[in-house]
């Protein structure tokens, strides 16, 4: 079957399908088996693949999580809703996807494990019944986890329910439990978290390290995501075994991908290389759909909640579009997806077909890659005429939002507890 087509009615939400969404913080898409890994490091993440809809070049539109995370629970840029850098709350104009839930009866509940930038003093907890915070240090409680506590909430919650699970991992420097066997060293060795501690402390210049060290950064990485790999497969499993898993709707996804040496740089937040914005996005529909495939055409973070609405039958005019829409199936082969930094003077990243074409509106620097042949290579010299026709798209997109109502409200830094702050400092934001 063609995942973009046109909606059945019979085939909506109107029943009250459950819907799930599992975020890996900092996934970068190519480091799934799914998206063309040779490292085994997904095979739950691959199999569920099959199931569903594979969206092969999805993009978040901010490259920091609490901008991320906004836009997904509103499917608006940031430049509308103005969350964009630390400390940023969600204004209430926006109406979030728990609260549309809500609405409708829906259950509701948040777990994760990234308190310092989903929380909810920056309004990720409106319209949510149950916000649960997972300790991201090693010394918590051992056998709490987020799938722990997802199946504890699931046995209370009722038929129709909404949860979304979001795992700090494999975002810098976190590595697996203890526990878990899994390791890429050659050695058999783990990379332990002191050791990533080491390794990543040069990711806050953002110079990439030697090409040993940057190997051992890849493998502790790289377990990391066959952790969040095996909770999944967990979760999955859960779902199998209450007989949730056909009737429901279940994504897959990151909020930003991680730099480990592409371009000589580390980490993410202050540039939008290819390796940053683009994340992975699987969906599995209600079996009843039909609906499995890969989609070649661009997507981005922002269509999830508007693709939701749709199936309850209500488009809400937000800025992301619903990815099964028919009328859109054309018109994606010619869509733009932009992605920017976290900073007030922030780059852009504008992508169309094979091209990613980059701009800084503060210094006017720009970048022009062909994702085809070199991503690595600027090639905006030799393509003047091409590099003046993105910027003139790029500068019509941002022209929507000017005027835009609503400020991001700041919560200053220095109030948060001591603990939140030194988890802000850990993850290199601070």
């Amino acid at each position: 079957p063609t995942p973009a087509r046109e909606l059945d009615p019979k085939i909506t939400f109107k029943n009250k399908s459950n819907i799930y969404i599992v975020l890996s913080d900092a996934c970068q898409a190519s480091h799934l088996g799914t998206y063309g890994y040779g490292r085994n490091t997904s095979p739950q993440i691959d199999a569920f693949a099959r199931d569903s809809v594979v969206y092969e070049n999805a993009y978040t539109n901010a490259v920091i999580t609490p901008a991320s995370v906004a836009t997904i629970f509103t499917g608006v840029y940031p430049d509308r809703h103005k969350v964009r850098l630390q400390g940023n709350s969600l204004p209430r104009v926006h109406l979030t996807l728990p609260e549309y839930l809500k609405a409708k009866s829906y259950a509701t509940s948040v777990i994760a494990s990234n308190f310092a930038n989903v929380a909810p003093r920056y309004g990720f907890a409106r319209g949510v019944d149950a916000f649960i915070h997972i300790s991201a240090k090693y010394d918590a409680p051992k056998g709490i986890s987020i799938f722990s506590e997802f199946r504890k909430w699931l046995e209370k919650a009722p038929p129709a329910h909404f949860s979304y699970m979001h795992y700090i991992h494999p975002h810098f420097p976190k590595v697996p439990p203890e526990d878990f066997p899994v390791t890429f060293r050659p050695d058999g060795k783990k990379v332990t978290l002191a050791r990533m501690n080491t390794l990543t402390t040069k990711r806050k210049t953002w110079i990439a390290p030697d090409a040993e060290e940057l190997q051992e950064v890849t493998d502790g990485y790289d377990s990391s995501i066959a952790w969040v790999d095996s909770e999944f497969g967990k979760i999955l499993s859960l779902l199998r075994g209450k007989k949730l898993y056909d009737d429901s709707m279940i994504i897959f996804l990151a909020d930003h991908g991680e730099a480990l040496g592409e371009h000589g740089i580390m980490g993410h937040g202050r540039n939008v290389y290819n390796e940053t914005s683009r994340v992975p996005l699987i969906i599995k529909y209600p079996k009843r759909m039909n609906l499995q495939g890969r989609v070649h055409q661009l997507a981005e973070l922002a269509d999830i909640f508007p693709t939701i609405a749709a199936l309850f039958g209500q488009p809400l005019g937000l800025d992301g579009r619903n990815l099964l829409a028919n009328s859109f199936e054309k018109e994606m082969d010619d869509r733009i997806v932009v992605c920017r930094t976290g900073s007030h003077y922030a780059t852009y990243g504008l992508r169309w077909k094979k091209w990613h074409y980059l701009i800084n509106l503060f210094n006017n620097r720009e970048k022009l890659f062909s994702l085809t042949e070199d991503p690595y290579q600027d090639i905006g010299a030799s393509h003047p005429a091409l590099k003046t026709i993105l910027k003139a798209r790029f500068l019509s997109w941002y022209a929507r939002f000017r005027n835009s109502s609503g400020k991001g409200a700041e919560i200053s830094l220095k109030s948060l507890p001591a603990s939140e702050i030194e988890e802000l400092k850990t993850l290199g934001y601070l």
